[in-house]
């Protein structure tokens, strides 16, 4: 069953102006990392959706529910964040709503801590840009417990 979550939690600038959020993951990963951006920064201001999918979810409700999502969050453009890039239903799931939204959304993969806080926090700008920073973001956030 779809679990759809939505934070949308507006700061001053208008929410056109900011690229919403839209995590779609394996349950429960997409709410668990929801829980874990407001644990780290308090208050999050970029409009924020997670939707996490389970083993029996058919491709096409789990569509549905990312299009009324991603329609209630009232941004201009979107950026999703899939927990696995490629095959599984996450990542197809997004790659549709991709097609669907055209030019204005963007998807990153590998969804971690570090990308996710870099999307809720980066200076309001183009959606390809924001894509670009958060997935720079994952890739410096992952290394091998330090060792030498």
């Amino acid at each position: 069953m779809c679990l759809p979550t939505t934070l949308c939690r507006r700061a001053s600038v208008s929410p056109l102006a900011r690229p919403g959020v839209l995590l779609i993951a394996h349950a429960p990963l997409a709410q668990a990392f929801v829980c874990v951006a407001e644990h780290v920064l308090g208050r999050v201001d970029r409009p924020l959706a997670a939707l996490d999918l389970a083993a029996d979810d058919s491709r096409e409700h789990a569509l549905l529910a990312a299009q009324s999502l991603a329609a209630g969050m009232g941004c201009g453009d979107l950026l999703i964040l899939v927990d696995i890039h490629g095959g599984p239903s996450p990542c197809v799931v997004a790659q549709r709503l991709c097609e669907i939204w055209g030019p204005r959304a963007r998807l990153v993969g590998g969804l971690n801590v570090a990308m996710l806080l870099t999307a809720l926090e980066c200076s309001d700008g183009e959606v390809g840009r924001l894509a670009e920073e958060v997935a720079e973001a994952a890739r410096i956030g992952v290394c091998n417990g330090g060792l030498s």
